[in-house]
């Protein structure tokens, strides 16, 4: 699953207990060791063992050349950086290093100081996990845990807890699941806040089904549900099968339609649990369709509009073309009719989904189907350019149709004074082709 690994290690007892690990994670093909030193202490003087002094710098370069080693000695292919911290945090710093190296996971021993969510978690390891959109394991221990008794921890990858909503995140995880050597126990949980038996019983059929696609000869597959916190249920399932692993999507399927880059129930879990965390990060591109909404959809504008000067749509004569991703619409433009032209006009994305070209696409699917005619809009100054690109033109508001014009004749006149500018869009003329008008 994982063939570069980056292992950023401060020497500390959970650092270490987490290198006794890493040989345990599928398919490493390499690992890449890191210590971040702060420039403050780069050249100064530390006392050790047999009165030797040494710099923090070299003290690092001794250990990581040790943990090369020890990795080295397990058949693993390894190396280290040794990085001054700069003026960039050391989170900053892994995320950015994890970029360079492309590496497929990250792995950290979680030491349990500083808040995520409100929750115990490391600071570094909080802020790596909220701001790296990459695969990251923390390895958190719990001494009492049968997984960690005796000289050889049990692997990972033996009994696994595998939380899922069933949304597109945690179906693509699960498509990136491999086995690699030993058999595994996957148990896969969903859980349910609310509802009634029939969409519990729906909720079944499809892990159920999950179940029979993905069993295999190495690997076990257990389906459960539970009803309640879905944060309270992972975490007891945890302890009642002991499980060596809890294996989550970074992001839930509302998150994941927002741009969350790390969703409140896998924060949560990963700050409270105590045992190892691997929070996924599934690459695949979003389903993202854009098309004219039918007269009974207009409602779904209206819920958009709800944050641009909540519109209301008329269905005698206005046209709305619509974004979809993932089957939510997240952009509008409005065609309207007017007695003499027609007008552009609602032109809105959801905040969280700007900066993806989805206005762009909206508006491209209504100036291709309502552009044979001219078409007239008010635009925001800043965005004259980029109406620009679909063929309008700044206009004086005289030029307007007077039912458009009436719109904002409150201003008297004064378009600046509203931060708006009259355009219009006239349709270019179909040149016929020479072969054309030679045969008429």
């Amino acid at each position: 699953m994982f063939g570069k690994v980056l292992f950023p290690t401060d020497f500390s007892e959970w650092a270490d207990r987490t290198l006794q690990r890493l040989h345990t994670i599928p398919g490493i093909q390499e690992i890449v060791l890191l210590h971040v030193v702060g420039p403050e202490r780069m050249s100064l003087l530390v006392w050790q063992a047999g009165h030797l002094f040494e710099s923090p710098y070299q003290f690092a370069l001794r250990q990581l050349e040790a943990q090369q080693r020890v990795l080295q000695d397990r058949g693993l292919r390894a190396r280290y950086r040794l990085e001054a911290g700069g003026d960039e945090a050391t989170a900053v710093q892994i995320c950015r290093i994890a970029r360079e190296e492309k590496v497929d996971l990250i792995v950290m021993g979680a030491r349990r100081k500083g808040t995520v969510t409100g929750l115990l978690l490391g600071s570094v390891s909080a802020r790596v996990l909220r701001e790296c959109g990459r695969n990251i394991l923390l390895m958190q221990f719990r001494p009492a845990s049968k997984s960690d008794e005796g000289p050889i921890p049990e692997p990972l990858f033996s009994r696994v807890l595998c939380p899922i909503d069933l949304s597109r995140p945690s179906l693509e995880m699960l498509k990136e699941l491999r086995v690699d050597g030993n058999a595994i126990q996957l148990h896969l949980l969903h859980v349910i806040r609310g509802g009634n038996d029939e969409s519990r019983a729906e909720r079944e059929v499809e892990m159920d089904r999950l179940a029979r696609e993905m069993q295999t000869e190495k690997m076990q597959i257990l389906p459960l549900i539970r009803e309640g916190n879905p944060v309270s249920a992972i975490l007891e399932v945890a302890e009642e099968i002991d499980a060596t692993l809890i294996l989550m999507a970074r992001q839930g399927g509302m998150d994941y339609l927002r741009n969350i880059l790390l969703g409140r129930t896998s924060g949560d879990v990963a700050s409270r649990a105590l045992r190892p965390v691997l929070v996924m990060n599934p690459v695949f591109e979003w389903k993202v369709e854009t098309r004219e909404l039918l007269k009974e959809e207009f409602h779904l504008a209206e819920g958009i509009w709800y944050h641009y000067h909540q519109q209301k749509a008329d269905p005698a004569r206005d046209r709305i073309f619509a974004v979809f991703v993932e089957g939510e619409p997240v952009s509008l433009a409005r065609f309207r009719r007017h007695d003499s032209a027609g007008e552009v006009d609602g032109v809105f994305t959801l905040e969280e989904f700007r900066g993806k070209g989805y206005a762009r696409m909206a508006v491209k699917a209504l100036v291709d189907a309502c552009g044979e005619a001219p078409l007239y809009m008010h635009s925001t100054l800043e965005l004259v350019d980029f109406y620009r690109t679909f063929g309008f033109e700044p206009i004086s508001e005289a030029e307007l149709p007077p039912t458009i014009r009436e719109r904002l004749a409150f201003a008297g006149g004064d378009m600046k004074a509203m931060h708006v500018q009259p355009m219009r869009r006239i349709p270019k003329p179909v040149v016929e082709s020479s072969h054309r008008a030679a045969t008429a």
